[in-house]
């Protein structure tokens, strides 16, 4: 048993030993040549480019598109101002005249009147008519038809709590006209 742990032992040395110099080599020699960097770099440089110019296209494309939508505007604004001219008087009254109708009289305004004006109009400017709530509550049908049946205590009950409610509300009236009037 001692010669297979000798041999063990022996086996894990000599290959830490050679995995040491593997790395050494490794390290030393697995570097990449002048030709790889650059070839790296380049490729590098031509992405940045390729990125660069498509941001460049991108906004041409955008500048095109905006200079054909006002061009589009532009020539739709012209042909409406086109279409809002009115046609020449010499094709309106050959076309009245193709059509036998007599020709309506010229319209003409005249604002010289306005020009000799010497003051100013001044309009007046009222607030509006205000809605004034005089108009009496309709009476209460209960009062009535006690009054005729002539029950007068329980009539005279209800008009007191009747013309009480009316001084409230004439009274409350008066304090939100005095708020309004502040």
């Amino acid at each position: 048993m001692d010669s297979l742990v000798e041999s063990l032992v022996i086996g894990l040395i000599v290959s830490l030993i050679l995995i040491f110099i593997a790395r050494w080599f490794w390290t030393r020699f697995d570097k990449p040549s002048a030709a790889q960097i650059e070839r790296d770099e380049s490729i590098k440089q031509s992405k940045k480019e390729m990125k660069m110019w498509r941001a460049v296209e991108i906004q041409m494309a955008e500048e095109q598109a905006m200079l054909e939508q006002k061009a589009a505007h532009d020539a739709k604004k012209a042909e409406q101002r086109a279409r809002a001219v009115p046609p020449p008087v010499s094709k309106v009254n050959d076309a009245f005249a193709a059509l036998q109708v007599d020709l309506p009289p010229p319209a003409f305004s005249e604002n010289s009147d306005v020009l000799l004006v010497e003051e100013p109009v001044e309009v007046r400017q009222d607030e509006g008519v205000k809605q004034v709530e005089d108009v009496p509550p309709a009476p209460d049908l209960e009062l009535l038809i006690l009054q005729k049946q002539g029950v007068s205590s329980r009539a005279e009950d209800l008009w007191s709590k009747e013309v009480a409610s009316l001084e409230n509300a004439e009274m409350t009236k008066g304090r939100t006209d005095a708020v309004e009037e502040e």
